[in-house]
C-alpha cells in the first residue's frame, strides 16, 4: 500500500514534459491578460485625463477668444473714435493754419501801411518843424518891425508934440527961423531940450520946406 501511495505522490509531483509546458503557457497567458487589462485601464485613465485637459484648454481658449473678440471690438471702437477725433483735429489744424496765414498776410500789409504812415508822419513833423522855424523867424522879424514902428511912432508923436508947442509958442517966428533954442526956452530939461533942439531943427526944416512947397 505504501508503494502505491508513494507511486501516487511521485506521480503527482512528476509531470510529463507536455503537461509542464501547458501549465507554463497557461500561467503566462493569465499574466499577459492581467497585464493587458492593467495597461488598458491605465491608458483609459490617461485618455480621460488628456481629454479633460484638452476640453479645459479648449474652453479656456474659447473664452479667451471671446474675450479677445470683445476686447478687439472695444479696441476697434476706440480706434474708430480716435480716428474720428484725429480727423477733426486735423481739420481744425488746417483751419487754424489758414487763419494764421491770413493773419500773417494782414500783419505784413499793416506793417507796410504803418511804415508808410510813419514816413508820412515824419515828413509832416519835419515840415511842421520847418514851418515853426519859419513862423518863429517871421514872428521875430515882425516883432522887430513892430518895435521899429513903435519907435517911429514915438518919434513922430514927439515931433508932432514939438511942432504943436512951436505953433502955440509966442516965439513961433523966432523958433521957426531958428533964432531961439528950445534949450534956452526950457532950461531945466537940458538933455531933452538938446534932443528936442535937434528934432526941432530937422522938423523946422521939414516944416519950412513944406511951407515953401
Amino acid at each position: 500500500g505504501r508503494g502505491g501511495s508513494s507511486g501516487g505522490v511521485g506521480g503527482k509531483l512528476s509531470m510529463r514534459p507536455g503537461e509542464e509546458q501547458d501549465l507554463v503557457a497557461l500561467k503566462l497567458s493569465g499574466l499577459t491578460s492581467e497585464y493587458e487589462h492593467l495597461l488598458l485601464s491605465q491608458l483609459e485613465e490617461q485618455r480621460r485625463y488628456f481629454e479633460q485637459l484638452l476640453a479645459k484648454e479648449e474652453a479656456e481658449m474659447l473664452s479667451a477668444a471671446v474675450a479677445n473678440a470683445d476686447m478687439s471690438a472695444e479696441l476697434q471702437e476706440q480706434i474708430d473714435v480716435l480716428k474720428t477725433s484725429i480727423l477733426g483735429r486735423e481739420e481744425e489744424h488746417r483751419t487754424i493754419m489758414a487763419r494764421l496765414r491770413e493773419d500773417e498776410a494782414t500783419l505784413r500789409q499793416e506793417r507796410k501801411k504803418n511804415a508808410k504812415l510813419l514816413a508820412i508822419q515824419r515828413q509832416k513833423e519835419a515840415g511842421v518843424a520847418a514851418i515853426n522855424e519859419q513862423v518863429s523867424q517871421e514872428a521875430k522879424s515882425c516883432d522887430e518891425h513892430v518895435e521899429e514902428l513903435k519907435q517911429q511912432i514915438m518919434e513922430l508923436s514927439f515931433y508932432l508934440r514939438t511942432q504943436h508947442k512951436v505953433t502955440q509958442s509966442p516965439q513961433k517966428q523966432e523958433l521957426q527961423q531958428g533964432h531961439v533954442l528950445v534949450g534956452e526956452a526950457n532950461p531945466p530939461d537940458k538933455s531933452r531940450g538938446g534932443s528936442s533942439t535937434r528934432r526941432n531943427s530937422g522938423g523946422t526944416g521939414s516944416s519950412g520946406r513944406g511951407g515953401r512947397n
